[in-house]
This record gives structure tokens, sequence and C-alpha cells, in this order.
């Protein structure tokens, strides 16, 4: 393949410069750059697309010996200003306040001590009423009350048609929940009636 003139060597070392500026590249970021260029339509001098490892040497050989590596300079420049304005700040740091006998006033400070024991008397109110809340979110464990079952023909059963799977988790936490249903599905839905009717009295065991 012919080799490229200088005239289109240097046609493309202007826009690969220029696109350099516009990025900001720092002298490093050689990936980033190919695919800047390759964005804007901007080809190597075989037409084919920039990559890490072709746009490296290209740009040191054609553009960093001429321009004297203005991106580089810029990032040099940068870096001296940084360090000087960390100086500056170093140096304020030190400096005496203006006032060094003056303490620093509080909020508290603000108040009379009539005041700061009023606001000691609300402070242990608003934790009494705190805790108060904590205590009533509390779940309480449910004992199974006594229910009545009287003599011969006091009790009754009864059929229901209820879904398979709905059946057999009410079944599992009833026989975990002994405390509440007794372990069994009967005692469930014996307690979830009573529930359901108000929780009435009058079908309960009285000493």
């Amino acid at each position: 393949m012919a080799r490229a003139s200088r005239k289109t060597v240097e046609e493309l070392t202007a826009k690969i410069e220029q696109e350099a500026r516009r990025f900001g590249f720092d002298g490093q970021q050689w990936t980033a750059l190919a695919e800047v260029l390759n964005h804007a339509g901007i080809l190597n001098t075989r037409g084919n697309p920039w990559k890490a490892g072709n746009i490296m040497p290209f740009y040191q050989r054609n553009i960093e010996p001429r321009s004297g590596s203005a991106v580089q300079t810029a990032e040099t420049s940068s870096r001296s200003e940084r360090k000087e304005t960390r100086k500056t700040t170093e140096m304020d740091a030190t400096d005496e306040p203006e006032h060094p006998s003056e303490e620093p006033t509080t909020v508290l400070g603000q108040f009379d001590e009539e005041a700061l024991n009023d606001l000691n008397e609300i402070l242990a109110w608003w934790r009494e009423r705190k805790e108060a809340g904590k205590e009533a979110e509390r779940p309480k464990m449910e004992i199974r009350p006594d229910f009545k079952r009287g003599g011969k023909g006091a009790t009754v059963t009864r059929s229901v048609r209820i879904g398979k799977a709905l059946a057999k988790s009410a079944e599992k936490k009833a026989k975990q929940e002994k405390a509440l249903t007794g372990g069994s599905f009967s005692g469930l839905v014996e307690f979830l009636l009573w529930d359901y009717l108000g929780r009435d009295e009058r079908f309960l065991e009285t000493e």
C-alpha cells in the first residue's frame, strides 16, 4: 500500500490535535481518544479506524514534538494551580482567630435556669410517651380460652369446603400455635368463630 503524503499526514494531524483539545486529552487516554476520532469520522492514514495501539505512536510522533505537548502543559499548569491553592488554604488554617477569648455560644446557653428546667421536664415526658408507645406496639401472646363443651349433644360436626392449599397451611400453623388452637384444625376454627362473634363470654367456661 502506498505511503500517505506529507500533506495528508499534516491535515490528519491538525484534525486529531483539534479533537484532542476539544475532548480534553491528558496524554494517557489513548483508547478514549481513538473512540472520539472514530466517532468523528476521522480515520487513520490507511482509512481504518483508530485503536490505542496506532493512535499513540502517531500522536507521539506527529503532535507532541510540534506542539510541545500543549495538553500536557495545560495539565501541569493545572496541577501547579491546585498545589498553590492547597498551600494558601494551609496558611489560612494557621491564622489566629480575630477574637480568641470569645467562647462559642450554644443554643442551650441562651436559656435561663427556669427555661432549662421546663425543657428537661418536656424531654422526660416525651421519653415516657415514647417508651409507652413501644410497649403498646409489642405483640402480646394470646392463650386459648376454655370453651364450653357441655354434656352429650352439646357439640356438633360441620363440613366445610375450602381450598386444599389453604387447609394444609392452616393445619400446619394450628400445630405450631398450640397455645391458641390446641394444636388442631378444629381448635383453630373454634377460636376464629369465637373471635368473629365478638369474643362473647357466654361461650366460655366460668370459674
